[in-house]
């Protein structure tokens, strides 16, 4: 009787295990298939794993990295970061949207927003910490001509001797220069 129950808890378990090996590989597939950077990582600040879109933000194959202190990805003026950060995870904090810049393995820096999560086993226990990191350099770069452009357009306004005014399509007034107030 013992070795048919045994028989029947093998059978019980089997689907579930089959379930699990299909939602790892889904999960697996979905990380590998991103385009940010998404990364694991110990308390201790240890790299664990590493997805295609990692190497192609950091120019570090899984290989290199995997085993590897994350302060390699740290810059030099910002020490302390990744310890105030895992100090967040520690407690239970979640840190979302976080920019700051990164070290590329060729030395150059690429600016990113962080999203880093606890990662917890099976019983609950927290374990570790996953990075998603999205390239946003451009972004800034477009931010920065952008602001530009605007206090070049306003500068030309202001120079100008005569009344300027701007109006909206509701016919409200929403600019005017310096002449226009004088």
């Amino acid at each position: 009787m013992e070795k048919v129950e045994r028989v029947r808890t093998k059978r019980a378990k089997a689907p579930r295990s089959a379930l699990q090996d299909e939602r790892t590989a889904l999960l697996a597939s979905i990380i590998d298939s991103s385009d940010d950077a998404i990364i694991g990582k110990t308390l201790e600040g240890t790299i664990t794993s590493w997805n295609p879109a990692a190497q192609l933000m950091y120019g570090y194959t899984a290989e290199e990295i995997i085993g590897k202190p994350i302060v390699a990805l740290l810059c030099p003026d910002r020490p302390t970061e990744m310890d105030e950060i895992l100090e967040k995870i520690r407690n239970g904090e979640r840190v979302e949207h976080y920019e700051t810049l990164r070290m590329r393995k060729d030395g150059t820096f690429v600016q990113v927003s962080l999203t880093v999560s606890p990662i917890r086993d099976s019983s609950g226990r927290l374990i570790g910490a996953s990075s998603i990191a999205r390239d946003i350099t451009e972004r800034k770069e477009v931010m920065v001509r952008l602001l530009a452009t605007s206090q070049y357009a306003r500068s030309l306004i202001e120079a100008s001797l005569d009344p300027l005014v701007t109006i909206s399509t509701e016919g409200k007034i929403t600019d005017v220069n310096e002449a226009t107030i004088k």
